[in-house]
C-alpha cells in the first residue's frame, strides 16, 4: 500500500489529525463511524509509511499533501 496516493477522504482525515482531532472527534465532525475513521487512519499510515497518525500528519505537512 505504501506509495499509493491518498483519496480525498483520506486527505480530509489526515488534515483533521494534523489539526489535533482524535479519531472520535473526526468521526463526529464528518459524520462517520468511529471504527471507519480508525480504518482510514490505518490506511493513511500505511500509504505514507509512517509510524503512527501523528507521524503521518507531519509527513503530510512537510510534503505539502495538506496545508
Amino acid at each position: 500500500m505504501e506509495g499509493k496516493p491518498l483519496t480525498p477522504r483520506e486527505l480530509e482525515i489526515l488534515y483533521y489529525a494534523a489539526e489535533g482531532d482524535s479519531a472520535y472527534e473526526t468521526a463526529e465532525r464528518i459524520d462517520l463511524a468511529y471504527e471507519t475513521v480508525k480504518g482510514y487512519r490505518k490506511r493513511i499510515v500505511a500509504k505514507l509509511a509512517a509510524r503512527n497518525i501523528t507521524h503521518a500528519a507531519i509527513i503530510g505537512v512537510r510534503t505539502h499533501i495538506i496545508h
